[in-house]
This record gives C-alpha cells, sequence and structure tokens, in this order.
C-alpha cells in the first residue's frame, strides 16, 4: 500500500523500536521532559497528543488519545493503551472545539508546514483551551549537537530544529496567545542520572515547553 503520509515517517517505521528503547535507556531524561510537560498541562480536561509517537508520554501523563501516522510507532502506543488515530498533524479528523488541550512533543520539527499543524491543532480545542508544544532548543548545546550529527541520525537527518521564539512566533500565527515557557535538560544527555526540576524560561536548558492558549 502506498504511504500517504509525508515520506520521513518511514524512517519511524524503520525504527520504532530503536525509538522507543532509547527512553528506557534515557528514564531520567525521560522523567526530566516528561515533569516539565506535566507542569504546563491542565490538570483536568480532554486531552490528546498529536503525533504520539510511541504513547509514552501520553500514557505518562494520562492522555488518552494520540494522533500518529507511523504504524509501527503506533502499535507500540496502542500497547500502552492510547487510542491511535491515524492521521497527520496538518490534518486532523476532528470537529471544531472537541478538545480542553492538544499535546506536540517534538514534533513540530518534522513537519513540512508547522503553521498549519499548529492552526489545526487551535482548530479542534475548545475556547480558551491550551496548546503545549515542546522543542529541542536548536541554539542550546544539545541541538548543537543534534544538528552536527545529523547526517548520521536516523530520526533527525531531515528534521528542522527551531529556537523557541521561532515556536511561539508559529503559535501566534496559529492565533494562540498568553505564553508560557519552561525548560529541562541542562548539560550532557549522558550525565543525567536523576530527573531535572524544570526551570522558568527557554536560554538554558535542550527541552523546551511553551504553553498558549486559544482566545
Amino acid at each position: 500500500m502506498e504511504n500517504k503520509f509525508p515520506h520521513n515517517i518511514q524512517v519511524f517505521d524503520d525504527y520504532a523500536k530503536e525509538y522507543d528503547q532509547w527512553f528506557e535507556d534515557h528514564s531520567a531524561v525521560f522523567e526530566s521532559e516528561a515533569r516539565a510537560i506535566e507542569q504546563l498541562l491542565p490538570l483536568t480536561g480532554n486531552g490528546i497528543e498529536i503525533g504520539v509517537g510511541t504513547g509514552r508520554f501520553a500514557a505518562r501523563l494520562g492522555i488518552k488519545i494520540g494522533v500518529e501516522p507511523s504504524e509501527q510507532m503506533a502499535k507500540l502506543a496502542k500497547e500502552r493503551g492510547i487510542k491511535i488515530i491515524a492521521a497527520k498533524a496538518e490534518q486532523l479528523p476532528f470537529k471544531n472545539n472537541e478538545y480542553d488541550f492538544a499535546l506536540l512533543v517534538t514534533v513540530l520539527c518534522f513537519l513540512e508546514n508547522p503553521v498549519i499543524a499548529l492552526t489545526e491543532a487551535a482548530r479542534i480545542v475548545k475556547p480558551s483551551g491550551k496548546i503545549v508544544v515542546a522543542i529541542i532548543n536548536r541554539d542550546s548545546p544539545l541541538g548543537l549537537s543534534i544538528e552536527a550529527s545529523k547526517a548520521s541520525n536516523h530520526f533527525y537527518k531531515s528534521a528542522k530544529l527551531y529556537i523557541p521564539d521561532e515556536i511561539e512566533l508559529t503559535m501566534q500565527k496559529a492565533g494562540l496567545k498568553n505564553f508560557t515557557r519552561l525548560q529541562t535538560l541542562f548539560g550532557p544527555l549522558d550525565q543525567i542520572k536523576k530527573p531535572q526540576r524544570p526551570r522558568e524560561g527557554s536560554s538554558e536548558g535542550g527541552f523546551v515547553i511553551l504553553s498558549g492558549a486559544k482566545t
């Protein structure tokens, strides 16, 4: 069957188990990221993760439904109890104002049109709902390391990393306001042996979370 999703989806099908195992091998990194995201998610409400991957973040954060175009990634997410909708972030098969919040974790760097994806996310979120976006900060030591090793990195070879200001501007174009930023992953990943406490701002951490409201 012809793959109807973007070409870079294939790499996630080919290396889904390797991708998932990375989080197992770097559990303190994953927990640092999850705790930072958790601080910006609404405490209650019906949420969705767009680009849910293998479902690790959704399962950890109590999100029950996810959008994922990679069949092999979706298979692992289903094993974690996530209901999967096979779709592109730029064309979500949901009604307007259907969810209380939407989460996108390191997704925008793989998309052809982040503005359309965030506009779609805003469309399906209720008035005053939240969009939470997590990125690898291109200008951080982590981001610079990924940029330098792109040629040999399965997943990030065709990715476009962003800085937080670029993402906030993109979120503004999608109609979002009232932004908050948190950051985590301070120092080399292989030296993070226990979960880090997130900090406000976005100038130091390799992993930055931005929250915007639909108003």
